[in-house]
Formats: structure tokens, C-alpha cells, sequence
């Protein structure tokens, strides 16, 4: 920020010096403002466009590893909303379903969360400190949970206790037993939490994003080993 206010300084007393030379002054204060501004709108115009194409190229580099779970991952069976709960008689064979749903919500979300946070960290329980310290990722572990679930027909807000004990079966296997229930735990209070909320935004939106269009989700790659805001 200095360097760039010393060169706007430079510029204007330049600007100024080759005005007045052009109208036979000593100083051109038009000179000046026109050296000063016009240098200021071209470095930012670089900043912002440069700025701009190595987000975008971030967002289109994606490690081998990451790439070939992904490929996995794009190649199972889609998600699609289930149907709105209705009340009837459960059968063994809509128990299965049930139970098969489940299976697939911890399956998924396992893997989706875990490759994110390759390479620095080889599994989920390694970055257990990272998440619990930063509100932000643990808004968005917390918000890709909360949308896999509702895109899969488990939330029913008749019984929000269903849908918060799968959340925190899955906080356990991804982080441990402990790790994940003290995680999951601190979650639920942090609901008002202004980070946590954005973050909780973005996973939201990465899980759809990723179930819609087929975009890999990398939102926590990017909060915990980019140390962007997502």
C-alpha cells in the first residue's frame, strides 16, 4: 500500500511538472491530477483483472488425487430430492430404503469433505484442530452437511432429532468419536456466529453447486489451506 501511494505521488508531481511544461508553467495542477488519477484507475484496473484470473485459475486446478476422486464420485448414481415426507405405514421395504439413504449420506459426505483437504492433510481427524478453530470452516462443514441431508429427503422438520443425530454419527466417523462430537457440538451453538453463518453459506451452496452442475466442491480447501474466505 505504501509503495503503491508513493507511486500515485510520483505520478502527480510528474503529471504536474510535464503539464506546466506544455502550457509554459512552472506547475500544472491539471497536469498533475490527470498524472495521479489516470496512473491510480490503470493500476487498479491490473490489480482487479489479475486478481480475477488467478481466482479463476484456482478454482479450475485441482490436484491429481482430487481429480481422480472426484472423477469417482461424478461417475455414482445422482442425488436427487427425495419426496416430501408423507405419513403411512413403514414396511420393511421402505425401512431398507431408509436405512440405504443413510448409508449414502455418510458415504458421501465422508468423501466429499475428506479429499477438500488434500494435500495438506491426509485425513478428516488431522484437521480436527484447523476446523474447530476456525468458524468459518466449521460453518461450512456444518452447512454441507445440512443441505446433503435435506437433498437426500432426511430432514424432516417434524423430527429435527433424526436429522441432527445422523449429522453427528457423520461428525464422528469423519473426525472421531470425541473430535466429532465436540465439533458437532460447538457447531450447534454457533448458529449466530457471523462467520460461521457465511461459511455455513458457502458449503450449502458448493454441495448444490456440485450436485446441479457437476462442479467439484473445494470451499474448504480454500478456507483452510488457501486461508481465503470461500
Amino acid at each position: 500500500m505504501k509503495i503503491f501511494i508513493a507511486v500515485i505521488v510520483l505520478a502527480t508531481i510528474v503529471g504536474g511538472f510535464v503539464g506546466g511544461e506544455l502550457m509554459e508553467r512552472t506547475f500544472s495542477i491539471t497536469g498533475a491530477a490527470i498524472g495521479g488519477v489516470g496512473l491510480a484507475a490503470v493500476l487498479l484496473g491490473l490489480g482487479a483483472l489479475f486478481t480475477a484470473q488467478e481466482e479463476k485459475k484456482r478454482n479450475k486446478t485441482l490436484l491429481p488425487e482430487m481429480r481422480e476422486v472426484f472423477g469417482r464420485m461424478l461417475g455414482d448414481r445422482p442425488i436427487t430430492p427425495a419426496a416430501k415426507p408423507v405419513s403411512k405405514p413403514v414396511t420393511p421395504r421402505a425401512a431398507s430404503t431408509k436405512r440405504q439413504g443413510e448409508a449414502f449420506f455418510l458415504s458421501t459426505a465422508g468423501k466429499l469433505l475428506s479429499i477438500q483437504l488434500l494435500p495438506k492433510y491426509s485425513s478428516a481427524k488431522e484437521a480436527f484442530g484447523s476446523v474447530m478453530t476456525n468458524k468459518r470452516a466449521a460453518g461450512y462443514v456444518f452447512g454441507f452437511h445440512d443441505s446433503l441431508l435435506q437433498r437426500l429427503g432426511l430432514y424432516n422438520p417434524a423430527n429435527k432429532d433424526h436429522a441432527t443425530d445422523l449429522m453427528e454419527r457423520s461428525y464422528k466417523q469423519l473426525f472421531g468419536e470425541q473430535a466429532g462430537f465436540v465439533l458437532h457440538s460447538m457447531s450447534l451453538n454457533s448458529q449466530e456466529d457471523p462467520e460461521f453463518v457465511e461459511g455455513r453459506m458457502v458449503g450449502g451452496n458448493d454441495l448444490a453447486t456440485y450436485i446441479d452442475n457437476k462442479v467439484p466442491a473445494l470451499g474448504l480447501n480454500r478456507i483452510l489451506i488457501l486461508g481465503l474466505e470461500a
